[in-house]
């Protein structure tokens, strides 16, 4: 089985699956499942794309305005 793991496609460590066809046996689908090492790498850069876009949600925010925060045009002046 592919794993996408930190923008990379990468082969599974792990234990050896597949899937076959209960009527005819034929093999539908096999692959590998990721190791401990490999699911530990996958959440650490779950967490680090999940911190960036809090970053970059906290940065669009600053562009955010509210209409309480505009001033009517006659005090602009």
């Amino acid at each position: 089985m592919t794993l996408w793991i930190n923008g990379d496609w990468i082969t599974g460590q792990g234990e050896r699956r597949r899937k076959t066809n209960p009527v005819s046996a034929e093999i539908l689908w096999q692959g590998n499942d990721a190791n401990a090492a490999q699911v530990a790498e996958a959440c650490q850069a779950a967490r680090a794309k999940v911190a960036e876009a809090c970053q970059a949600a906290r940065r669009a925010r600053r562009f955010l305005v509210g209409p309480d925060s505009l001033l009517p045009h006659d005090r602009l002046s």
